[in-house]
C-alpha cells in the first residue's frame, strides 16, 4: 500500500466519508470523487479500513448487545419519569431523580423558569423498529401480493371489490332516504 494510501486509510476511518478523505490524502479535487470509489475496492485497502474499524470496536468495546441496550433506553424510555404533571402545568424533575436509562433518552432539555421547560428525547419509533427488527418481530409477508395473482384473476377481484362498493352505497342512499322520510313525517303537523 502507497502512503498516500494509508493517508486515505486513516483520514477515511474519521469520518468514513471517502471523497473527504480523499481531498485530506492529497488526491485533486476532480479525481477524488472517483478515487474513493476506485481506493475503496482494492482488497489491500478494504482490508486496513475493516480492521482498522474492527480495531475501534474493540476499542470501544462496542458489540451488538451494547447498541440494543441502547436502543432500548431509547424505546422503553418514560416521559413520566422524566417530568410531572399537575394542576400548574408541567414541570421537569430534578436531574437528580432521573435515571441514567431515561436521561440516556433525551436529546435535549430547555429550561425557561424554575424547573419549566421542554423536554426532546430521541425517535422512540425508530428505536421500537430497530429492536424490532433485531428479534424477528417482521417476518416477510406471507399473505399473496396482487402480483402473485394472473391478470385474470386480479380483473374478477376488481369487478367483485367495485359491485360490492356499488351495494354498500345503495344500502346507505336507501337507508338514508328512509330517515329522511321518517323524519318528515315526523315533523308534520297533524291534519284534523
Amino acid at each position: 500500500m502507497t502512503p498516500k494510501n494509508r493517508i486515505f486509510v486513516h483520514e477515511y476511518l474519521i469520518d468514513l466519508n471517502a471523497t473527504q478523505a480523499a481531498h485530506r490524502a492529497g488526491y485533486s479535487d476532480s479525481y477524488a470523487r472517483r478515487a474513493c470509489y476506485v481506493l475503496l475496492r482494492k482488497p489491500e485497502i478494504a482490508k486496513a479500513v475493516a480492521d482498522g474499524m474492527a480495531a475501534r470496536t474493540r476499542r470501544l468495546e462496542i458489540d451488538g448487545d451494547k447498541v440494543m441496550r441502547e436502543y432500548a433506553k431509547i424505546a422503553f424510555a418514560n416521559i413520566g419519569n422524566l417530568a410531572v404533571w399537575g394542576k400548574d402545568g408541567v414541570a421537569l424533575r430534578d436531574h437528580k431523580e432521573i435515571s441514567e436509562d431515561d436521561a440516556a433518552a433525551i436529546v435535549e432539555v430547555s429550561i425557561d423558569g424554575k424547573h419549566r421547560g421542554r423536554i426532546k428525547l430521541h425517535d422512540k419509533r425508530a428505536a421500537l423498529d430497530a429492536l424490532g427488527r433485531h428479534v424477528g418481530m417482521f417476518k416477510p409477508r406471507s399473505a399473496p401480493f396482487a402480483g402473485d395473482y394472473s391478470n385474470a384473476q386480479q380483473r374478477r377481484a376488481r369487478a367483485f371489490i367495485k359491485q360490492r362498493v356499488a351495494d354498500v352505497l345503495a344500502e346507505d342512499a336507501d337507508k338514508a332516504a328512509e330517515n329522511t322520510s321518517a323524519n318528515a313525517n315526523a315533523t308534520e303537523p297533524e291534519k284534523k
